[in-house]
């Protein structure tokens, strides 16, 4: 699990269990630090909030809730696609299997050539 993700599950069992004033104190604290790092992290890794991303069909790399990348998906037909094989081995766009939390750029190619 990367630093991300074991802070955001961090934040959310914190928040679960501010069970009385003290603790809620406490964690008052704590969570602005913790949402800073995440922010700072993603923000080094090119990862940005969903809702900012480009729906004018170009394609991006997104980060879904399930915790891993999906490359290459675009806006369609008012949701996140990506491109890929269905059930009767037509290539189409379809559903992501699970919500849209983050996208970036997708990479550019090497730019070195690899010799044979």
């Amino acid at each position: 699990m990367d630093k991300v993700l074991m802070a955001e599950k961090l934040c959310s069992i914190l928040r679960k269990h501010a069970t009385n004033q003290q603790t809620a104190s406490m964690i008052a604290e704590i969570m602005p630090v913790i949402d800073g790092v995440v922010a700072e992290e993603r923000e080094a890794c090119g990862w940005k909030p969903i809702e900012t991303a480009p729906k004018d069909n170009t394609e991006i790399d997104i980060w879904v809730l399930d915790g891993y990348r999906v490359p290459n998906c675009r806006w369609v037909m008012g949701s996140w696609k990506e491109f890929g094989t269905n059930g009767f081995e037509a290539q189409d766009w379809m559903d992501l299997e699970s919500p849209a939390t983050h996208w970036r750029h997708t990479p550019a190619a090497p730019k070195d050539k690899v010799s044979e």
